[in-house]
């Protein structure tokens, strides 16, 4: 685990992807998707991350227990292996927000997320509001000026039958500052989950 800082922002638990390189040129050519016309803030591929479970702004005497509950529910969970296969759009068809890759059902990987909401409802900490889908944001769209052109391309994507594979071996805390004009995602402390040798 690594040594605690004082978290700036919102928090969250989740797993970064970055460091695949196989995965961020596939994320990286999905930018043919947009025309020059099109407003879209893409993340960086080595910010790219799956998120858990969201946590918010939380007192730093709050930080050793939160890792406390990290450790507890991950050495009882398998290291797992998660499959890329779909693209999706947050929003709908006529204003798209968000674009995702989404990945094959994994049983641990919502164990995890349901055992780390139960534990953490415990510090008085609100369970998500929103069901969980498993996911990671490519890029945040703020104008598409051809959708019908831009969901045809998606469309196409999906009928490749594209497959990444990522093995997960640890979760992170993670403190992300979107104050700024690019988002900065910082890992607060990891944790090994069981098996991840």
């Amino acid at each position: 685990m690594r040594t605690l800082k004082k978290p700036k922002n919102g928090l969250f638990i989740g797993i970064s992807i970055g460091g695949n390189k196989e995965f961020e040129h596939f994320c990286h050519n999905l930018r043919t998707c947009s025309t020059k016309l099109d407003k879209m803030n893409w993340v960086k591929e080595d910010l790219m991350h799956l998120s858990i479970k969201h946590i918010g702004n939380q007192d730093n005497s709050k930080m050793e227990s939160i890792v406390q509950i990290m450790q507890d529910v991950a050495c009882e969970i398998n290291s797992f292996e998660l499959i890329f296969n779909k693209l999706g759009v947050f929003g709908s068809t006529y204003a798209p927000r968000i674009l995702w890759v989404g990945i094959e059902e994994e049983p641990n990987l919502k164990l995890l997320f349901t055992n780390l909401q139960k534990s953490l409802k415990k510090m008085q900490i609100a369970p998500n509001i929103y069901s969980f889908i498993p996911h990671v944001s490519i890029a945040r769209i703020h104008k598409i000026e051809d959708k019908r052109l831009f969901f045809k391309k998606i469309e196409e994507y999906n009928k490749t039958n594209f497959a990444f594979h990522f093995k997960v071996k640890e979760i992170a805390l993670i403190d992300a500052n979107l104050e700024k004009i690019e988002p900065v995602y910082t890992a607060i402390a990891t944790v090994k989950l069981k098996n991840s040798f």
